[in-house]
């Protein structure tokens, strides 16, 4: 199972300009140009977290596109595997210590995030579940891996997502792009048990998808699934791949 994995402008390694519209179309043109440099032919997409919404925009260009008789664009999509995302606008839960204070960072203080590993311990210590005993050496490796080439900013940076998909309105709800895609490919999406920023949007699945068959799954944990339950998730991403073929 060959694997493209993307790192969006301002995460890692990638470049990290300050004065960037960093936001979930920018996102969506970059893995749209990579499959282009790449010649990808047909793909599984598999999102986490914001890259849910990023995913609800790429297949919302591809039916804009075919109703104004275009080529959709990018490859033969064979499944779409979303965990822990934001799938519907009015799903969010994220808790004000976190992203809503990110938001209100005004744009000249970004750089101040990279300064103290209290506050940063402070926004992140919620996305274990309760049971998980990290350690001030996760979570330092956490914020190093983050601040990479000083790219703690980007958590501001990047913050906006969330309202950005609730401006989009029905455009970016997976929901509505669920019922219209659900007889073209497999479709699954997922959460953890005690994620706190997403925790209502498998709910709200299977509240109004489930009578349409949408397959939904649970791992325990909290939001970062990859580090508390990596194994289970990556055996769950390559039974959905398994599947398909």
């Amino acid at each position: 199972m060959p694997k493209l994995f993307v790192e969006y402008v301002g995460m890692g390694d990638s470049d990290k300009p300050r004065d960037y519209a960093y936001s979930t179309a920018e996102r969506a043109d970059l893995v749209e140009a990579l499959w282009r440099d790449m010649s990808i032919r047909s793909t599984t997409l598999v999102a986490f977290d914001f890259s849910a919404i990023v995913v609800s925009e790429i297949l919302r260009r591809r039916l804009e596109r075919a109703a104004r008789g275009e080529p959709v664009g990018g490859p033969e999509i064979r499944g779409v595997f979303i965990f822990n995302g934001g799938l519907f606008p009015d799903g969010h839960s994220h808790p004000w210590f976190t992203t809503p204070l990110l938001r209100s960072i005004p744009k000249g203080a970004y750089w101040t995030l990279g300064l103290s590993f209290a506050l940063f311990k402070m926004l992140v210590g919620v996305i274990w579940s309760k049971g998980y005993r990290v350690t001030d050496a996760e979570i330092r490796e956490l914020y190093n891996v983050l601040d990479r080439r000083n790219g703690l900013f980007f958590l501001a940076a990047a913050a906006n997502f969330a309202v950005e998909q609730k401006a989009e309105g029905d455009r970016l709800n997976f929901g509505q792009l669920f019922k219209i895609y659900r007889d073209q490919f497999p479709i699954l999406v997922g959460g953890s048990d005690e994620d706190v920023f997403e925790h209502r949007q498998v709910d709200l699945a299977r509240e109004r998808l489930g009578h349409l068959g949408i397959r939904i799954e649970r791992l325990p944990g909290g939001h970062l699934t990859t580090s508390e339950q990596p194994a289970a998730l990556a055996a769950l991403i390559a039974e959905f791949e398994a599947g398909l073929r």
